[in-house]
């Protein structure tokens, strides 16, 4: 169900019919990347990081209540793959529920954002994602090279299962930002709670 398989969804199972294979988008914006400058120019490496974009696949990127963050490629809006958030692994079976529609929740809801960033002397295009009302899950995932993303190219995740104090960490609304602090490494910013 959860792949897409529709057999499951005729009687006599009991799984919801959906209309379509991709979640509700609620509240995640469209992120569309592509070839972007962000303007590092000056340290070392970046020109070359970003002559070899020129030959990347440009993609589309939203969070969607079917538990999973959706990469498309913009040329085409086939899926290349999806991202499933560690927290929301238990709750997708709510999914198939027959009675959804009058019980339906949120899962990666918040809006993803992306930047370059350079780590140990290594560019990436770094996409971070929340899942919003959704939970309380922050993602970092590799995109430099979406036409091969495999499950190394998930970086990090954040969520009350690995957080040092669990119960500080809250729902991440507004999109996060990643900044290049005055110590030249990059941070990922985000909001905690409301």
């Amino acid at each position: 169900f959860i792949r897409g398989d529709k057999t499951t969804e005729s009687s006599p199972y009991l799984f919801r019919h959906r209309t379509s294979l991709l979640g509700d988008i609620v509240n995640s914006n469209v992120l569309y990347t592509g070839k972007d400058d962000y303007g590092y120019a000056g340290i070392n490496g970046y020109s070359t990081f970003l002559s070899g974009k020129q030959s990347k696949q440009n993609m589309v990127y939203v969070g969607a209540n079917d538990g999973m963050l959706h990469a498309f490629r913009a040329s085409t809006g086939v899926e290349a793959f999806a991202y499933i958030p560690s927290e929301l692994v238990t709750k997708l079976r709510y999914l198939a529920d027959s009675d959804y529609a009058s019980n339906h929740k949120y899962y990666v809801d918040g809006s993803p954002i992306a930047g370059d960033i350079k780590v140990d002397d290594d560019w990436k295009t770094l996409l971070v994602g929340t899942t919003g009302a959704g939970g309380k899950s922050v993602f970092g995932l590799n995109i430099s090279d979406p036409k091969n993303f495999d499950a190394d190219d998930v970086l990090w995740e954040l969520s009350p299962a690995n957080a040092a104090s669990p119960n500080d960490l809250g729902y991440s609304i507004p999109k996060p930002s990643i900044a290049r602090t005055g110590s030249a490494t990059w941070q990922v910013l985000i909001a905690n709670g409301y």
